[in-house]
């Protein structure tokens, strides 16, 4: 008997800026069509403002300069009208109510837009079953960068500095000493500091800059949506900063990553798929398997990982687990500071995220 065909699922991304947002999405598209993301369910995907590739992509093997990214005016659809974000949220609810896509995310960041409440409240609206999807950065799509490199809460002004006359001062270089704020005020110029990168305004993808790094950014968003909710939980989402919210679990949605990350502290207990994780007096972890069964611990299922470096370092050896059993996980023999995460993986479907505060 013939297995019936499986349909491919269409995903809409409308973006509010014209150049960073959709060329790093379509840089993330592009490694999709090339076969490197297991993303096997989704079949088009549709980037608003649609920009243009003159040339193929780079690999991150190669040597050579990127290629510049230009963004394409002919052919896109007509610019969406209304008060921002809420227009960028009615247009992918619009989108789900006329049925031409199965999958719509709103792209946007914090910028003083006036009706921003407006937005995430019609995001939470179903129509047709499903309802919009929120990714939003605040100050601005570079906090999300910033986190595959460091782990930083921090209330940055602007993505970048700019004069009298609204042009970039160029934050972190010696273009204009007097006015340089050294990463004080914006995110950008922070960055050139530090030497994550130089540039996220001009035609070249973004996604170059992290996608070696796609966990440590996948860690340092869980961490500070966890520690945004200490510090400013009596807020909603979009009056914070900084806040990420739904941007990487778009990245996740695209690079088939399908589990859901979750960040503890010491002070917490929590149930995860069949794991209560817990803190002993000493600092360690404490897994307990509350299933009905005996489990599997394999070896190496944790996972030490450095902003620094980069890399990873497994740690574990295989255990059962038997049904009310516990084992202790010794953090407090590992050299875990303030630059480096402890990735749980729970099961197929839970990464549990662990720093130091």
């Amino acid at each position: 008997m013939r297995k019936p065909r499986q349909t491919k699922e269409t995903l809409l991304i409308i973006c509010e800026g014209e150049k960073t947002e959709p060329i790093f999405f379509h840089a993330i598209r592009s490694e999709i069509k090339g076969g490197k993301y297991p993303t096997v369910h989704i079949g088009e995907i549709k980037i608003i403002p649609e920009p243009k590739i003159d040339s193929p992509t780079v690999s991150s093997r190669s040597a050579r300069k990127p290629r510049e990214v230009k963004p394409d005016t002919q052919g896109q659809t007509d610019k969406i009208m209304g008060q921002p974000p809420l227009k960028w949220v009615q247009k992918g609810y619009d989108e789900l109510q006329d049925r031409t896509y199965d999958e719509v995310w709103a792209v946007f960041d914090k910028d003083e837009h006036p009706a921003a409440k407006e937005a995430f409240e019609l995001a939470k609206q179903e129509v047709n079953g499903k309802h919009v999807h929120i990714a939003f950065s605040s100050r601005c799509f570079e906090y999300y960068l910033l986190l595959h490199f460091e782990k930083k809460y921090y209330a940055f002004q602007k993505s970048e500095c700019k004069d009298e006359n609204k042009k970039v001062i160029g934050c972190g270089t010696t273009l204009h000493p007097a006015n340089d704020c050294h990463g004080v005020r914006c995110i950008n110029g922070y960055a050139r500091e530090k030497g994550y990168w130089q540039e996220t305004k001009k035609n070249q993808s973004t996604y170059n800059i992290i996608k070696d790094r796609l966990q440590l950014g996948f860690a340092g968003a869980t961490w500070l949506r966890n520690k945004s909710d200490k510090c400013e939980g009596e807020k909603p989402v979009y009056q914070r900063n900084p806040m990420i919210w739904g941007i990487d679990t778009l990245v996740q949605r695209l690079t088939g990553e399908g589990r859901e990350w979750t960040f503890i502290n010491r002070a917490e207990t929590k149930p995860i798929g069949d794991i209560e994780i817990s803190f002993d007096k000493s600092g360690d972890m404490l897994l307990k398997n509350i299933s009905k069964a005996t489990l599997v611990i394999p070896q190496g299922v944790y996972e030490v990982v450095s902003y620094l470096t980069g890399e990873k370092e497994e740690q574990g050896e295989r255990i059962l687990l038997g049904v009310g059993e516990s084992i202790s996980v010794p953090l407090s023999q590992w050299d875990i500071d303030s630059d480096k995460f402890v990735l749980f993986h729970c099961d197929d479907r839970h990464v549990v995220v662990f720093a130091s505060e």
